[in-house]
C-alpha cells in the first residue's frame, strides 16, 4: 500500500521497499518468530498479518517503524493468509487447520469436513465468502457467522485431477487454483476447467493477473 512493496524472505525476515530502496526491515532480532516468512496480508484494520515458520504476528507501521503488536502462538506454522473487507483474516496452518482471526484474536478454528483431506490454502471473494483449497481436489466455500463463531458451508466443488492446492486467486470472473500438479479455474457457475500448460504442470505455487487481464 502507499507505494510500498512488502517482501517476505527465506532467511532475512521482512523488508519494505519504496522507490527501489529498502526502507524498513523486521527480523528475528526485533521479535519476529522466524526469519522465514511465508505470507503477508494487510487487514481492513490497516494492520499487517505475517505468517512465519515460527508463528504468526500482527504488526503495524507507524512513525516510520515496524512494530509487533501481537503474537498468535496458537496459529503455528502458517502457509496461507487472506483478508476480507470486514476485519476478518483467515489463515491455514501446515497441519491443515483453518483459523479465523477477528479483532486481533483467533475467533474460531476448523478442520476439513472431508476426513481424508486437509485445508491447504484460503481466499476471500469480493463479497466476503471464504474459499478453501485442500490436499485433494475439493474447493469449499463458507459464509462467516462472526456472532456465533461459525463457518456456514455454502458448497463444494471438485477440480478434476488437481490435488494439493497451493493458492486460490480471484479475477473478475474466475477463481484460479494453483496446485502441485497443474492449474485450472472455476467459472461463475462453479464449473471447473483445466488449463493446458504443457510441461509446466507441477509445483505451481502462485500467479498474478496483469492489467490486460
Amino acid at each position: 500500500n502507499a507505494g510500498r512493496l512488502w517482501i517476505g524472505s527465506n532467511d532475512k525476515g521482512i523488508s519494505v521497499c519504496m522507490n527501489e530502496r529498502i526502507v524498513y526491515t523486521l527480523g528475528a532480532e526485533e521479535g519476529l518468530p522466524s526469519n522465514t516468512v511465508r505470507a503477508i496480508v494487510q487487514g481492513a484494520d490497516n494492520l499487517y498479518y505475517v505468517a512465519s515458520a515460527g508463528g504468526m504476528v500482527i504488526i503495524t507501521l507507524e512513525a516510520d517503524t515496524l512494530r509487533i503488536l501481537t503474537k498468535l502462538d496458537e496459529v503455528g506454522y502458517a502457509s496461507s493468509l487472506a483478508a476480507d473487507r470486514n476485519g476478518n483474516v483467515a489463515v491455514v496452518s501446515a497441519d491443515g487447520t483453518l483459523r479465523l482471526i477477528h479483532d486481533r484474536k483467533v475467533l474460531l478454528q476448523a478442520q476439513s469436513s472431508v476426513s481424508t483431506e486437509m485445508f491447504t490454502c484460503c481466499a476471500f471473494d469480493r463479497n466476503g465468502v471464504l474459499y478453501t483449497g485442500s490436499s485433494h481436489n475439493h474447493i469449499q466455500a463458507f459464509d462467516l457467522d462472526i456472532g456465533n463463531r461459525e463457518l456456514l458451508p455454502k458448497g463444494q466443488r471438485e477440480c478434476g485431477a488437481l490435488s494439493n492446492a497451493k493458492r486460490l486467486c480471484f479475477t473478475a470472473d474466475k477463481l484460479f487454483i494453483c496446485a502441485d500438479n497443474g492449474i485450472g479455474y472455476l467459472d461463475t457457475r462453479g464449473d471447473y476447467y483445466a488449463i493446458n500448460t504443457g510441461d509446466f504442470n507441477n509445483s505451481i505455487d502462485s500467479m498474478v493477473e496483469d492489467y490486460q487481464g
